[in-house]
């Protein structure tokens, strides 16, 4: 409790130097058209299997973000998702079916697939050894480029960002960039 304190008090004077002192957390302005375009196309196709399987899954990460901004700001390395423990053998069967094969992950308690160069990262929402486990993943659906995404609400968003923040293997400044974006929408 007291790290998250801790680093709730430390966003806040950081964002408070940011805007009132001098912007030191640049948020990337759009780089060419389309830059995610096949990252897009992938999550599509398994966000409508999912949905035809009733399996239910959240998008968080840098494509959660990419949807609430309505652009691109960064080359998205990897798909990031939620899923119930209820639907965590079907979803893993679904990608299969999509061409992907289970891969080691960086991340404890979470599960990694690959097909080519695309990368699903996601984790059990309902698994108590988690990070996130406890925050409610609530989610919202969101048109982007015509399609429709269930993506976690960005005030849930944001804490899963908090709760991440200057852990290993944690890229801070790009938290940082997450973060700013998260407090303007």
């Amino acid at each position: 409790m007291l790290e998250l304190f801790m680093k709730n008090f430390l966003l806040d004077l950081l964002f408070f130097i940011d805007a009132n002192i001098i912007e030191f957390i640049k948020i990337p302005q759009e780089g060419r058209a389309n830059l995610n375009k096949k990252v897009f196309e992938e999550l599509y196709s398994i966000t409508k299997d999912a949905e035809k399987y009733k399996i239910s899954i959240t998008i968080l990460g840098s494509c959660a973000l990419t949807i609430l901004l309505g652009r691109d700001f960064k080359r998205i390395e990897d798909i990031d998702l939620a899923v119930h423990n209820s639907s965590l053998m079907n979803f893993k069967k679904l990608l299969i079916k999509h061409g992907y094969k289970e891969s080691l992950c960086k991340w404890p308690n979470g599960f990694c697939f690959i097909k080519d160069k695309t990368k699903v990262d996601f984790f059990d929402i309902d698994n108590e050894k988690h990070i996130y486990f406890n925050i409610p993943f609530k989610t919202k659906r969101v048109c982007f480029e015509g399609n429709i995404y269930p993506i976690l609400l960005p005030s849930i968003l944001y804490r899963t960002y908090v709760a991440a923040f200057l852990r290993k293997r944690r890229n801070t400044k790009d938290d940082l960039i997450k973060l700013k974006i998260l407090r303007m929408v």
